[in-house]
């Protein structure tokens, strides 16, 4: 197989579409989530030192969730990181609730306010959170 031409490259670049808004996280929403209740574990974000990280999993989570029209709340270890991501949900019009958990810790757990969240319904960003009711934590 030849290589391309140097016209048949800049015809094929010429020819790229841009990103839709929707794939750039930029479009509005279209109510898929409205009325439903959300809980995110690992809600937060890790900047892990960088000035300007990319958005986590969590985070991207909780954001995309409000924007559909849920009211999400947002768990993370990290309290600061928990509320930066509720400030920026209502900060866009959503309803968000922030909380710092440690969910591998049982006695954390029990005593968190989210446990009697009957009708929240629960979402991680990791493949295996640990299952409730136990100590265990699964990495991936």
């Amino acid at each position: 197989m030849s290589a391309w031409t140097s016209d048949e490259a800049e015809a094929f670049e010429a020819a790229e579409r841009p990103l839709s808004a929707e794939s750039q996280g930029q479009a509005p929403g279209r109510g898929r989530l409205s009325g439903r209740k959300i809980l995110v574990v690992g809600g937060g974000q890790d900047d892990r030192g960088q000035s300007d990280p990319p958005i986590g999993n969590g985070r991207a989570m909780c954001v995309l969730f409000s924007r559909e029209g849920a009211k999400v709340v947002c768990l993370d270890i990290d309290a600061a990181s928990a509320v930066a991501t509720r400030d920026a949900i209502v900060e866009a019009g959503g309803t968000a609730w922030s909380y710092a958990l440690d969910v591998a810790d049982r006695a954390a757990r029990a005593a968190s306010p989210t446990t009697t969240a009957s009708q929240v319904l629960l979402i991680s960003p990791f493949p295996s959170p640990p299952p409730a009711g136990t100590d265990e934590v699964r990495s991936p």
